[in-house]
């Protein structure tokens, strides 16, 4: 069975979400910017290995997953929102709400953008890597956000 991905990229179901391969792999170990992430980075490394997409493709895949993307950390944001007015005020929701959104954003756009930049300088788009999409998306994002709103 096969399913378009969160790049729009056609790969088969058992693929996408096999142990070895897919983010199911991934859940339980990474956030939600490593979730994200790690899907797009998946789907891009078997794309260009199956040759289903050229690096001339990324402009196109970069619209999609920013559509995606950005729907997703909408829909996840409008989730914890509540739970951060609970549990913090006002400004704690703020910093969830806003965080979750971008991290998921920017998480999905590393996930799509490494493989492409390895495939490009004549590396291994495959040691793209779950951990590094979460250390860049959710630390950097992550206290930046709350840094800058909270003033600390």
């Amino acid at each position: 069975m096969s399913v378009i991905g969160c790049s729009g990229v056609k790969v088969s179901l058992s693929t996408a979400c096999s142990p070895s391969n897919g983010p199911a792999n991934f859940a339980g170990r990474r956030s939600s910017s490593g979730n994200a992430g790690a899907q797009s980075d998946t789907l891009m490394v078997r794309a260009l290995a199956t040759g289903e997409i050229k690096l001339h493709d990324w402009g196109y895949l970069l619209g999609k997953e920013c559509l995606v993307a950005g729907l997703l950390g909408l829909t996840m944001a409008a989730a914890v929102v509540g739970l951060g007015w609970w549990r913090g005020g006002y400004d704690i929701a703020v910093v969830v709400a806003l965080t979750m959104m971008l991290v998921v954003l920017a998480g999905s756009l590393i996930g799509l953008s490494l493989p492409f930049l390895l495939s490009r300088f004549k590396l291994d788009p495959a040691t793209a890597s779950g951990p590094l999409i979460t250390s860049i998306a959710d630390v950097v994002l992550y206290f930046s956000i709350a840094t800058w709103y909270l003033g600390f």
